[in-house]
């Protein structure tokens, strides 16, 4: 239980932060279609460990389910990181930003993990600003509903 809830905890954190700091990136390079797909990609793997996170939040009752539903989340993850971020993106990136640039977005994309929800809320802003607006609320609210789940120490 303590890993699942540790994905969907990494898994929220890292989709803030990459929609406010990577695509935009991208789109301030031109690249909005490349943004727009990863996106899109995105939201549904939210959708999928939103779903995921209601039905075994507080327990996994049928572990062939879990399974499936596991296995379909790590499809679309391959999908996305793999075939999209490291083969189109990524590689855009390094071409055109300097190794400061890469500095600073690390930097900020760290920062924004630490006010982000811990929790995937698909029907929330999917940009920027929207994100940066109404993630430390939905953290808050995040950090009290966590208090009834198990974590790992150090995920």
């Amino acid at each position: 239980m303590r890993l699942f809830n540790d994905t969907v905890k990494l898994f929220s954190e890292h989709d803030t932060a990459e929609e406010v700091v990577l695509y935009a990136t991208v789109k301030n390079l031109g690249l909005g279609y490349l943004a727009d797909s990863a996106l899109t990609q995105s939201k549904y793997m939210e959708r999928l460990l939103y779903e995921m996170d209601k039905k075994y939040g507080k327990g996994i009752e049928d572990l062939s389910l879990f399974e499936e539903d596991m296995i379909r989340l790590k499809d679309a993850f391959n999908n996305h990181s793999g075939l999209l971020e490291d083969t189109e993106i990524l590689p855009v990136l390094e071409c055109k930003l300097s190794q400061d640039d890469v500095d600073s977005m690390n930097k900020w994309y760290d920062r924004i993990k630490t006010i982000a929800p811990s929790r995937p809320h698909p029907e929330s802003p999917h940009s920027p600003a929207g994100s940066l607006l109404t993630g430390p609320v939905l953290a808050f609210v995040d950090k009290f509903r966590d208090l009834s789940k198990k974590f790992s120490k150090n995920p």
